[in-house]
C-alpha cells in the first residue's frame, strides 16, 4: 500500500494518511485512518475509507447547522484519490469515499460482543442513554435519516469510561449490514445484512429497545444463538419476551420496552411516546400480538412449529428440505387441518399458479417455495434458495452476489420469476421507496432476458439502486457514481490497461444506458453485434458520444487516442483513397480535441463523408461494369469477327465512293464555270 510520503487530501484541507490505521475505529468493511485538520492542527481525526463496491449515503447528507450531536457526524465528505493496490512495490490509485469524524474523547461502551455489558439502573438508562438518544433522533428524523446501527459495540462514553453516551458512526458502510440480528426487527433479521431494507426511526427505536433492554438486564439472553433461531425466538415469543428471558423488569421499564420492540410497526412506540415517556406520561402497556397457533405442530428443519410465520421462518433457512416438503402436500394439509381452515386450498391454488406462470418451468417449484413463504409471513423479506432481502434492498443485495455466479444467476432467476411484485402484492399499504421499487422491477422485466451488452443482471445493478458505483473491470477502483465522472474514469484507466482494450465492457454500457435518460438501443444493438467489427466499434464510439453529448468533457487525450486506433478499420471501410485520407485527418483533428460527438457525426453510416463515399464508389462500379463489359466483347471477337470485317469493308467502300463522287462534281462545275 502507500507509504509515509503519500499524501491524500480532501476539500484542500482534511489530509488523511493511508499509512496510519486506526482500525478501532473501523465500521464493517469501512476502514479507518489518521486524518489531520490543516485549519486546525491540534483536533484529533480519522477518516473512514469506505469500499468502492457499494453506494456511501454519507457522501449525500443534507447540510447541517446548529449544536453538536450526541453521535459521530462527518466533518467533511467526498471521493479522494486512495492507493487500491500494490504493484511491483508502487501504490496503484484508485478513488474511494472518505468521511472524516472527530475522534470519541471518551471510551468505546463495548470493544465486542464478547465483552460482558454494563448493568445500568433505570435512572442511568434515562438520565445517560435515552436523552442523548432523543437528541439524535429528533435530528435524524427531522432530515428524513435512520441511523441503522446503534448497538453497544458502536457507542462512546462523551468522556472517560462511564456517564452519558454518545452514538457512533453509521455512513460508511450500507444500512444495517453491521448490525447483530438480534438489533434487527423480525422482517430485517431473516434478510441477509445487505438485503436489509433502508429502514426508518421505526428501525432505530426497535434497535434502541433492545440496546435498553440488554443494558437493564447486564446481559443479552440470545447471545450464541444463530439468526435463525434468533428470528423463530422473537416470532414465537414476541421480541419482548424472547430478549427479556424470563427476567422480572420495572413496571415503567416494561411498558418503555414492550412499547419500543413492540413487532407490528404500527403498535411501536414513536419518537413523541418516548420524549412523553421520559416527561413521567404513563401509556397503556403494549402486549404482543403473537401469529395464530395451529391445533397441532408440524415438523420441518429439525424442530417442531406452531404457526405460520414460524414455519416460513424455518422454509427460508432450510432451502434443500423446503422444496421436496411444500411439494408433497404436507405444509398444504397441515394449513387446513391445524387451522380448520377448509378453503386455504384457493389461495394456496393461487400461489402455485402464479409460481407456474412466470419464469422458467424448471424453477417453478422454487418459486412456489417462495410464494408460500410470502403467504405466511406477508413481511418477511423475499426468499429464493440461498437469498432474502427486502424489495428496497435489492440493489445492494445483487451487489454482494453478482461476482459469484451461482448466487448471480439465482438473483436473475428471483427476477424472472416476478417475486419481488409478488410480495408487494401482498402488502396492505406500500411506502414510497416500496412505489419506487415496483415500477423499477416491472422496467426490468424488459431488459433481464435480454443478453447483450447493456442489459441483463448487470443492467439491473444500476436500475436497481441509483447510487450504485460502475463495477466495470476498467474504472472499478475510481468509484463513479455519476454519469459526468465516467468519461474522466476511463481516460485515467487507460494507461493501466493492455492497448486494444476496448473502453466500454458489459458494466460500463449497462451504467450508461441506466443513468443516460434517453434510448440507447441502437448502439446496444450495435455493441452485441460482435462478429461485424465495423458496427461492433461504431457502437463503442456512440455510446461514449452519447455520454459527451450529456456530459461535455473535452480533456480525455488518453479515451481520444485509444479510440482514433479502434476505429482504424472504420475508416479503411471507405472505398475511395482520398475520401479514407480525408476521413482519417478530420479524424486526427477531432482526436485532439476529445471530440467523440463529431467523430460520430463523421463516421455515421447516413453522413456526408459515407453517402460521398458510397455514391462515388457506385459510380466507379458502374464505369467499371461497363469497361468490363467492352472488354469481354473484344476477348470474344468483337473486331475481327468475318461478319463484322466484311460490314466494315462494305461500309468503308461506300465512304471511299461517296467521296470520289463528290470530288468528280465539284471539277465538272469549275470547269463548267470556266
Amino acid at each position: 500500500m502507500a507509504g509515509d510520503g503519500d499524501q491524500v487530501v480532501l476539500h484542500d484541507r482534511f489530509e488523511i494518511k493511508p499509512a496510519s490505521r486506526l482500525s478501532q475505529f473501523d465500521q464493517g468493511p469501512a476502514q479507518a485512518f489518521a486524518a489531520v485538520d490543516h485549519e486546525h492542527v491540534g483536533r484529533k481525526l480519522f477518516a473512514l475509507i469506505s469500499p468502492g463496491t457499494l453506494p456511501c449515503r454519507g457522501l449525500h447528507l443534507p447540510e447541517r447547522k446548529g449544536a453538536a450531536l450526541p453521535m459521530l457526524w462527518p466533518e467533511a465528505s467526498g471521493v479522494v484519490d486512495w492507493p487500491v493496490g500494490n504493484q511491483g512495490g508502487t501504490p496503484v490509485w484508485g478513488r474511494r469515499p472518505a468521511l472524516v469524524y472527530l475522534q470519541p474523547a471518551g471510551e468505546r461502551m463495548l470493544a465486542s460482543d464478547d465483552q460482558p455489558l454494563p448493568r445500568l439502573t433505570e435512572q442511568t438508562i434515562a438520565r445517560n442513554i435515552i436523552k442523548p438518544a432523543l437528541q439524535m433522533l429528533r435530528e435524524l428524523g427531522h432530515m428524513r435519516l435512520a441511523h441503522r446501527a446503534i448497538r453497544p459495540t458502536n457507542m462512546f462514553y462523551v468522556a472517560g469510561n462511564s456517564g452519558e453516551v454518545m452514538f457512533g458512526e453509521c455512513f460508511g458502510s450500507t444500512p444495517g449490514a453491521d448490525q447483530p440480528t438480534v438489533f434487527e426487527t423480525i422482517e430485517n433479521g431473516m434478510a441477509q445484512p445487505m438485503g436489509r431494507a433502508l429502514g426508518s426511526q421505526a428501525d432505530d427505536l426497535y434497535a434502541l429497545g433492545v440496546l435498553l433492554l440488554i443494558l437493564h438486564l447486564g446481559r443479552n439472553p440470545l447471545q450464541g444463538l444463530g439468526d435463525e433461531a434468533i428470528v423463530a425466538a422473537k416470532i414465537n415469543f414476541g421480541s419482548f419476551s424472547a430478549l427479556a428471558g424470563g427476567e422480572k423488569v420495572s413496571p415503567t421499564m416494561a411498558e418503555l420496552l414492550r412499547g419500543l420492540l413492540a413487532d407490528k410497526v404500527s403498535d411501536r412506540w414513536t419518537f413523541r411516546n418516548l420524549e412523553m415517556w421520559m416527561l413521567g406520561q404513563y401509556f397503556n402497556p403494549v402486549l404482543p400480538i403473537l401469529p395464530q397457533r395451529a391445533t397441532r405442530p408440524i415438523r420441518f428443519g429439525g424442530g417442531e412449529h406452531m404457526s405460520k410465520p414460524a414455519v416460513a421462518n424455518a422454509l427460508a433457512f432450510h432451502w434443500d428440505e423446503a422444496v421436496p416438503f411444500v411439494d408433497s402436500g404436507a405444509l398444504e394439509a397441515w394449513l387446513k387441518r391445524g387451522f380448520n381452515d377448509e378453503k386455504v386450498g384457493e389461495p394456496l391454488a393461487l400461489v402455485r399458479g402464479l409460481a407456474y406462470s412466470y419464469g422458467p418451468s424448471n424453477g417453478a417449484k422454487h418459486r412456489t417455495v417462495s410464494r408460500m413463504i410470502n403467504f405466511m409471513g406477508a413481511t418477511f423479506p423475499v426468499c429464493y434458495k440461498n437469498l432474502r432481502g427486502n424489495v428496497t434492498a435489492f440493489g445492494t443485495l445483487l451487489a454482494s452476489v453478482i461476482d459469484q455466479p451461482p448466487l448471480r444467476t439465482e438473483f436473475v432467476e428471483l427476477l424472472r420469476g416476478r417475486l419481488g411484485q409478488g410480495w408487494l402484492d401482498h402488502q396492505p399499504k406500500l411506502t414510497i421507496e416500496e412505489v419506487q421499487a415496483r415500477r423499477v422491477l416491472d422496467a426490468l422485466e424488459k431488459v433481464i432476458e435480454r443478453p447483450g451488452p447493456g442489459y441483463s443482471v448487470e443492467r439491473a445493478l444500476y436500475e436497481l439502486e441509483p447510487e450504485m458505483p460502475c463495477r466495470s473491470e476498467l474504472i472499478g477502483d475510481f468509484y463513479v457514481t455519476s454519469l459526468k465522472d465516467l468519461l474522466p474514469a476511463i481516460d485515467a484507466a487507460l494507461p493501466g490497461v493492455e492497448a486494444g482494450t476496448m473502453p466500454v465492457d458489459r458494466h460500463i454500457a449497462a451504467f450508461i444506458a441506466a443513468r443516460i435518460g434517453r434510448p440507447v438501443e441502437r448502439e446496444l444493438a450495435q455493441l452485441a453485434n460482435i462478429n461485424d467489427q465495423l458496427a461492433y466499434r461504431m457502437g463503442v464510439l456512440r455510446l461514449i458520444a452519447a455520454v459527451q453529448r450529456t456530459h461535455s468533457h473535452h480533456d480525455l487525450p488518453r479515451l481520444a487516442e485509444a479510440m482514433v486506433a479502434i476505429l482504424e478499420p472504420v475508416v479503411e471501410s471507405f472505398h475511395r483513397l482520398k475520401a479514407r485520407e480525408e476521413v482519417k485527418e478530420k479524424l486526427g483533428h477531432l482526436g485532439a480535441r476529445s471530440d467523440f460527438v463529431q467523430m460520430a457525426e463523421l463516421l455515421d453510416e447516413e453522413g456526408s463523408m459515407r453517402r460521398i463515399d458510397i455514391s462515388g464508389f457506385e459510380e466507379a462500379q458502374q464505369n467499371y461494369a461497363s469497361l468490363e463489359t467492352e472488354a469481354q466483347w473484344l476477348e470474344a471477337g468483337g473486331l475481327t469477327h468475318p461478319a463484322k470485317i466484311q460490314a466494315s469493308a462494305r461500309f468503308s467502300s461506300a465512304i471511299t465512293a461517296t467521296f470520289l463522287a463528290s470530288a468528280i462534281l465539284a471539277a465538272f462545275a469549275i470547269f463548267m464555270a470556266v
